[in-house]
């Protein structure tokens, strides 16, 4: 079993093809079938949205699922079938699910099953991709109860993958007849431009860049004259498995050989910041309230894939904390958000399950649990036929963030150096959330020893509080009750470089927004070269991203400074993806703690409408930006006043004939009392400062300490 990349939509109720001498197929249709989709072929051109009462997805959905889907380029000759409205499709995909839920019991993935073939994975025949997202359905055949109704259940391949029958007839194969197809759903765009002076609408791609370049046409001339429509199509797909003649890879035969449960763990062990794990009692849960997650020991399951299954849906559940994708956690058992989180942790523990190679496992004893939650899920599917959609979107979000991967295939994910922090034990609080979440409600049995070489059992800190002063009539929303109860663990990036350190300040790693640092200097004020350094600094602990806009990040220049002033370890820790958008700049940001954006000005070029302070300062939590400003004529920061006033710490860079006495100082410091340091950015080091007082200096002020306990 496996995860999806295209959307797959499932065969009409009754289905068959017959091969004729010129390759069309004849269909017979279940009616009801046949009438959505002769009327979907009949459309040609996009609906107005405006006109359609339920569009589907609305944009913030859109911006989840589409990315999931895959991307056809079409020439306006071809196309493989008619557009089809989104509302169609979920509606289509939600009955198939809410039938396989009353007619099984359960849906399919929750119940154990053997015999998925030679490799788990459907995929597609040419081009050997795996099938993601949203779209795991392939992996499930199905089948037609006594009212013929769709519902879902196991495949059982032989070979996992699906061809379209231009792909059959390429690979000189004979489709048997009788076979059924499945429908992959994916999505076109459509580039319309509309001006006095030029119009073209197509679905290719290729075509319109022509066009684009014939005409000359300016980005502004873009973004005034030009709609881009994202289109939903279908085409059809038929099993490896119904065809005669097709010719498969072989396994290598010095292939290594990989345990399935050292891949699950090693997903568990990688996970980027991961919540503190512990492994005690009986019952599987995750507890946002402190970012804690509880395992059963493994010899307390029956089988290892039962242990893994357990955890990886326990590890969906804590992707949701606020520090993380930030999803509700305010539900209650029974009520919508609780089904849907619930509905993305079962998904994300079978996408994980796929990756790691092992079956997908649910809990024992959970037979009463999964009657009572599937039951709330039917009722949830029936009011919102995107309901589904939704969740294994968001299921796939948290599968990327666990593996290292926001974006997929963009990027090989790095493993950070797992940080190891001191908690200061503090008072307990009551917590207005409920523990997310108590799994299935499994009771394995009784753990006779743990296995040190699969996993250590965390040592719990037992907080031993001091009775403090009871203050009653004490509000909330005070500035003393938010100091008294303010967090003591306070953690600060750690900067090895000492004359760095000391310049920068005791920089606070902020839970709620980020840290914005700006440098900026005239032209060849060699501000670029100090930002190389601060990035080889940083990156000795940290993963830096470098969005470097100024010079492209593989040109002969880039490298040669990288030469110069990144160590092995910097280079390991350093990412610089091409940036060109702000979804690339927004996937760099999520997968670093420190961000360097090489200029403000050239990313006010691909967003004109960008600022620091909303889309990076305020939009982010625990990260450290970096911005390289232009200076203006008059030597303050070009993007005006307002991105100085953000800034916690203002740099400049002060310009000479002799290149080798440039220096960065600071005209601002929220993280330091230290006034006239100069940092040389040849010379690698502070020159003098009119206070010395070690590295790091922290602003202190002397305050008295409170306690409270309020009843």
């Amino acid at each position: 079993m496996s995860t999806v990349k295209e959307f797959p939509f499932g065969s009409p109720k009754k289905e068959n093809f017959e091969l004729h001498t010129n390759l069309n197929e004849k269909r017979v249709w279940n009616k009801p079938v046949k009438k959505h989709f002769t009327r979907a072929k009949k459309i040609t051109t996009v609906p107005d949205l405006k006109k359609v009462k339920t569009p589907g997805l609305n944009a913030s959905e859109q911006a989840i699922i589409l990315p999931s889907l895959e991307y056809f380029s079409e020439p306006d000759s071809e196309g493989l079938n008619g557009a089809v409205t989104p509302d169609e499709i979920y509606s289509y995909i939600t009955d198939m699910l809410i039938n396989t839920i009353n007619k099984v019991g359960h849906l399919p993935w929750q119940k154990e099953w053997t015999g998925s073939g030679s490799s788990n994975a459907a995929m597609n025949y040419a081009s050997k991709k795996e099938y993601t997202g949203a779209n795991f359905l392939l992996n499930f055949d199905i089948k037609f109860d006594e009212n013929k109704e769709p519902y879902l259940v196991p495949v059982e391949f032989i070979q996992p993958y699906y061809l379209t029958f231009n792909q059959i007839v390429e690979a000189k194969a004979i489709l048997k007849k009788d076979s059924k197809a499945r429908r992959v759903i994916y999505y076109t765009m459509i580039f319309n431009y509309d001006s006095p002076t030029a119009k073209i609408k197509t679905s290719d791609k290729a075509k319109f860049n022509a066009f684009v370049k014939a005409n000359g046409l300016t980005k502004q001339d873009l973004k005034i004259n030009l709609k881009k429509i994202p289109v939903l199509k279908y085409y059809n797909v038929f099993r490896a498995d119904d065809c005669t003649g097709l010719k498969f890879p072989k396994e290598k035969a010095d292939k290594k050989q990989t345990n399935p449960i050292e891949e699950a763990q090693k997903i568990i062990d990688n996970y980027p910041n991961p919540p503190k794990y512990t492994f005690i009692g009986d019952k599987a849960y995750y507890r946002p309230s402190n970012d804690t997650l509880n395992m059963p020991s493994i010899e307390a399951f029956n089988s290892e894939a039962f242990y893994y299954s357990t955890f990886f849906h326990e590890m969906t559940h804590s992707t949701g904390a606020e520090k993380r994708l930030k999803r509700d956690f305010s539900g209650k058992f029974g009520d919508k958000s609780y089904a849907y989180e619930e509905l993305i942790a079962e998904l994300g523990a079978v996408f994980l399950c796929s990756e790691s190679g092992i079956l997908f496992h649910t809990r024992e004893n959970s037979a009463k649990y999964l009657q009572s939650w599937n039951k709330k899920l039917v009722d949830e599917l029936e009011n919102d036929n995107r309901f589904f959609l939704k969740a294994s979107a968001q299921a796939q979000k948290a599968t990327n963030r666990i593996l290292g991967r926001e974006v997929a295939n963009t990027e090989t994910p790095v493993t950070p150096e797992k940080l190891v922090k001191k908690k200061v034990a503090r008072v307990k609080k009551k917590s207005t959330q409920i523990e997310l979440f108590s799994g299935l409600n499994a009771k394995p049995k009784k753990a006779v020893c743990q296995k040190k070489t699969i996993m250590t059992k965390a040592k719990e800190v037992k907080s031993d509080p001091k009775p403090v002063k009871t203050i009653s009539h004490l509000d909330k929303n005070s500035l003393a009750y938010k100091m008294a109860n303010q967090s003591k663990d306070v953690e600060y990036f750690t900067i090895q470089d000492k004359n760095i350190s000391r310049l920068l300040g005791k920089i606070e790693k902020k839970t709620k927004d980020s840290v914005f640092i700006s440098l900026t200097g005239g032209e060849g004020s060699m501000k670029t070269r100090m930002a190389f350094q601060f990035m080889n600094a940083f990156a000795q602990n940290y993963k830096v991203g470098h969005a470097s806009i100024e010079e492209h990040p593989e040109s002969v220049l880039y490298f040669d400074k990288a030469k110069q002033y990144l160590n092995q370890k910097a280079q390991e820790n350093l990412f610089n993806p091409e940036i060109n958008n702000l979804s690339s700049l927004h996937s760099l940001i999520l997968k670093n703690d420190v961000i360097v954006i090489d200029s403000f000005t050239k990313m006010k070029e691909i967003e004109k409408s960008f600022e620091v302070d909303r889309d990076l300062r305020k939009k982010y939590n625990g990260k450290l930006f970096i911005v390289i400003f232009q200076q203006t004529t008059g030597g303050s920061m070009r993007g005006g006043s307002k991105s100085q006033f953000d800034a916690d710490i203002v740099l400049f860079t002060e310009k000479f004939e002799d290149y080798k006495q440039n220096y960065v100082y600071a005209t601002k410091n929220r993280y330091s009392l230290e006034s006239g340091l100069k940092f040389n950015i040849y010379e690698k080091q502070l020159q003098g400062a009119k206070k010395e007082k070690g590295p790091g200096t922290e602003v202190q002020t002397k305050t008295k300490k409170l306690s409270f306990k309020v009843k």
